[in-house]
């Protein structure tokens, strides 16, 4: 994990992971979800606990997010017998 950029492999994993991302308004954010078994939620929310996204990636694996505000947002990836991958990671202004 850095501001730009987090992913986290997983081959079997249970329980919660997390962490803070400081991100900038009007900034746009590449999320990529892939789960090969298991199940996976991941839960991005700014600091009052408003949720930019929550879900378990199955209705699209890969979207994009704008954020709408300027601050600290958690990423919180919850998993139960999961396998599979999760990245967020930060577009250039070209992308």
């Amino acid at each position: 994990k850095n501001p730009d950029h987090f992913r986290m492999d997983a081959s079997y994993f249970n329980g919660t992971e997390g962490c803070v991302l400081p991100l900038q308004k009007d900034q746009w954010r590449k999320v990529q979800m892939r789960l090969e078994k298991g199940e996976m939620t991941l839960r991005i929310a700014d600091a009052a606990g408003a949720p930019l996204y929550e879900g378990d990636g199955s209705a699209c694996s890969e979207f994009l997010l704008t954020v709408p505000k300027t601050g600290d947002y958690s990423v919180s990836l919850t998993g139960h017998h999961a396998k599979g991958r999760v990245e967020i990671t930060a577009l250039d202004a070209e992308e």
